[in-house]
């Protein structure tokens, strides 16, 4: 990836018990923290709740790169 490039995440931030799927329970700063360690800066960040009435949050970034380690 080029300087200046952008990576956008989208990912649920509610645990999700009751479903038969493996889901991994991340917090947003675990991925912030991968990003950033990685030499990306955070550009923007939005939280919505799903649009089909589950009972789910989700969290969405965009990540620049800055530095080439």
């Amino acid at each position: 990836m080029a300087v200046g490039g952008k990576v956008i995440v989208s990912y649920s931030v509610t645990p999700r018990e009751d479903d038969e799927r493996f889901f991994e329970d991340l917090k947003g700063e675990v991925v912030s923290e991968i990003f950033l360690g990685a030499g990306f800066r955070l550009v923007e960040e939005v939280c919505s709740y799903d649009s089909l009435s589950r009972d789910i949050e989700w969290r969405s970034g965009v990540y620049r790169l800055k530095t080439i380690h």
